[in-house]
C-alpha cells in the first residue's frame, strides 16, 4: 500500500500546503478517535443501570435537604451571635445598675433599676 501510494505521489506535480494542513488535522483527529474507542472498550458498564425519574427526584430531594441544612446552620450561627450580643447588653446594663428579668407570667423582659429596689 505504501509503495503504491509513493508511485501515485510521483505522478503529482505539486501538493498544496492547505491540503497538507487538512491531512495533518485529519490524521490527528483519527488518532484521537482511536484513543477514545480504546478507552471506551476499557470501561465496564455491565453493572450500570439507567437513571430513572425516581432517581432524579431523589437527587433533587437530597439537594433540597442540603440547602435547608445550610440555611439552618446559617440561621443557627446568626442566632448564636444575637444571643451573645443580648447577653453582653444585659451584662452592661447590670454594670450600670439596671437588671433585666423575664416575667414568669407573660414571658416579657422587665427592666428595673437595682438601686431603687428596697
Amino acid at each position: 500500500d505504501s509503495a503504491g501510494a509513493l508511485v501515485q505521489l510521483t505522478e503529482i506535480s505539486e501538493i498544496s500546503e492547505v491540503r497538507i494542513v487538512h491531512l495533518n488535522k485529519i490524521i490527528a483527529l483519527m488518532s484521537k478517535i482511536r484513543d477514545i474507542e480504546n478507552q471506551l472498550r476499557c470501561i465496564n458498564t455491565s453493572d450500570c443501570s439507567e437513571i430513572s425519574d425516581v432517581d432524579l427526584q431523589s437527587i433533587s430531594k437530597i439537594n433540597r435537604i442540603k440547602q435547608l441544612k445550610n440555611t439552618i446552620d446559617t440561621d443557627t450561627s446568626s442566632l448564636s451571635q444575637i444571643n451573645t450580643y443580648i447577653e453582653q447588653v444585659q451584662d452592661y446594663m447590670k454594670q450600670c445598675g439596671v437588671a433585666v428579668e423575664t416575667c414568669p407570667k407573660c414571658g416579657e423582659s422587665i427592666i428595673f433599676d437595682i438601686d431603687k429596689l428596697n
